[in-house]
């Protein structure tokens, strides 16, 4: 068929789609053969569209896999290589959407649409040739992903990312002070403050010319958080931040606090935006009120709190080794002359601040079994004897039905990073924890090296762990608060065509 038939065909369906005809437009393109890359791009581009308006699940995919098959071939042709990313993740999520409008929690505890989503974000985000306006929509699409899957802090973090990268963004700052209203009723003690930040931002931007279209949604948001705060005044008060102060008896323990505050390994909430005093210091505790005191197992609070302080307990002490291999004031060269190795070909010779650090690692990734451990407590599931991460979630392979009914977000993010550890962002920390303890070499099927960076991927580990020892405590305070607050968020994203390729 010729080029100028299918792009006759193409107007066509363009003006049927326009018109909301899908059905006309899909007859039209469904089985042209396309010519060239950009008119295949275009023909993609209107499926998807179609697909979606129609809520067609066939030709959705069909389009997608068209996209996902040929992607690499429109990269070389017009180098848009953060855009094509970008398209592909859009339409993974615009997928989860439409498999959402039957139920609100389909992408919770399985490896749906949105973890191919968050790839080509990430992909998208690697990409050398990347403008401000495409960054921004990026780290705003990422954390729109994240929320969905009950991962907050992180969702916050790339708010916060899309904020840096365009300060003029409403839709980051709208979608941010959101979430932290949401979050609020689940950290009652810092509730005010939060508030008070939200208000804050907002406050920053109501009277921007930029914002005049959308300066009811913005009063609405003040008025809900007027609504929520239980100091009124405290919102007129004038707050500069940041704030913070690091008190220290010597240089150790200022290294100790700054470090950790820089690499956000605190068991805070405020570690998020590191702005003041709370930022420092694992605050992160089991308060009674916490644990619903309407169950028949009185003992329930104390098994807790005890999973819990092992918990943070083993965090906090394989932290303690991790910030002693950084230390530079620490000379501790006496160390290596009094242990000497022996060379041995094809081993390298690790010195004591290496060999702290690979402790560090080894010493926190057992944490995953008391995780286990408290979550067999949580869940009331109680399983006897060895307890792995597998165990709570998994039977006969299949994820329980239980946990699925639960429908609880927060349990899903924990599940969804575990995960991301062996299917995802993460899947090197178990790689180099084979390394570490001499379990398997330094080739993995991922292709992974000995360039492996210990130290990154280190302190990726203590984040990664100390993201759920915090939602942890999130689903402990969400038993007891009213959680109306939270919305599930489902994005619709439209299919970008850059100027250069559109027909």
């Amino acid at each position: 068929m010729g080029s100028k038939t299918f792009r006759d065909k193409l107007k066509k369906a363009q003006e049927f789609i326009g018109g909301g005809h899908y059905r006309e437009a899909l007859s039209l393109i469904i089985d042209e053969e396309v010519s060239s890359v950009r008119e295949l791009f275009n023909k993609i581009a209107s499926l998807i569209d179609i697909g979606f308006a129609l809520r067609d699940e066939k030709v959705l995919r069909y389009g997608i896999y068209l996209f996902e098959e040929h992607h690499k071939e429109i990269i070389v042709l017009v180098d848009y290589r953060a855009l094509v990313y970008y398209n592909l993740a859009n339409q993974y999520a615009n997928m989860a959407t439409l498999k959402s409008f039957d139920n609100d929690y389909y992408s919770c505890f399985s490896r749906s649409e949105l973890q191919k989503a968050k790839m080509y974000y990430y992909l998208a985000l690697e990409s050398e040739k990347l403008e401000v306006g495409l960054k921004r929509d990026i780290h705003i699409s990422l954390a729109n992903c994240f929320r969905t899957l009950g991962r907050f802090e992180e969702a916050l973090e790339h708010y916060n990312n899309a904020l840096l990268t365009d300060p003029s963004s409403l839709i980051a700052l709208d979608n941010k002070t959101e979430l932290m209203v949401g979050l609020s009723s689940l950290y009652w003690d810092k509730r005010d403050e939060i508030l008070k930040e939200s208000w804050d931002l907002i406050q920053s931007k109501v009277n921007d010319q930029n914002a005049a279209m959308n300066k009811d949604l913005l009063t609405k948001s003040l008025t809900t958080i007027k609504e929520l705060i239980s100091r009124k005044d405290y919102l007129q008060e004038e707050q500069i931040l940041p704030v913070y102060t690091i008190e220290s008896s010597s240089d150790f323990e200022h290294f100790y606090i700054s470090w950790c505050i820089k690499n956000k390994l605190y068991l805070n909430f405020c570690n998020f935006c590191r702005k003041c005093d709370y930022a420092a210091g694992d605050r992160a505790v089991i308060k009674k009120q916490d644990i619903s005191i309407g169950r028949e197992d009185r003992g329930r609070f104390l098994r807790l709190a005890s999973a819990y302080n092992k918990l943070k307990a083993d965090y906090v002490s394989s932290r303690f080794l991790l910030i002693l291999s950084q230390y530079e004031d620490l000379d501790l060269g006496f160390v290596n002359v009094m242990a000497p190795m022996i060379e041995v070909p094809g081993m390298e010779i690790i010195d004591i601040k290496s060999s702290l650090q690979n402790q560090a690692f080894l010493s926190l990734w057992r944490i995953w079994d008391n995780i286990a451990a408290f979550l067999n407590i949580y869940l009331s599931f109680n399983m006897t004897g060895y307890i792995s991460m597998k165990d709570i979630w998994y039977s006969g392979g299949n994820v329980k039905k239980e946990i699925i009914e639960k429908k609880d977000l927060l349990l899903n993010s924990v599940y969804d990073i575990y995960c991301d550890m062996y299917q995802g962002r993460f899947e090197k920390l178990p790689l180099l924890f084979e390394i570490l303890s001499g379990k398997g070499n330094s080739i993995s099927k991922s292709g992974f090296n000995d360039e492996l960076n210990r130290e990154e991927l280190t302190i990726e580990l203590f984040q990664v762990v100390r993201h759920i020892l915090m939602i942890l405590m999130q689903m402990l305070d969400s038993e007891e608060k009213d959680d109306s607050d939270f919305r599930i968020n489902f994005p619709l994203y439209s299919f970008e065509i850059p100027d250069a390729i559109k027909i």
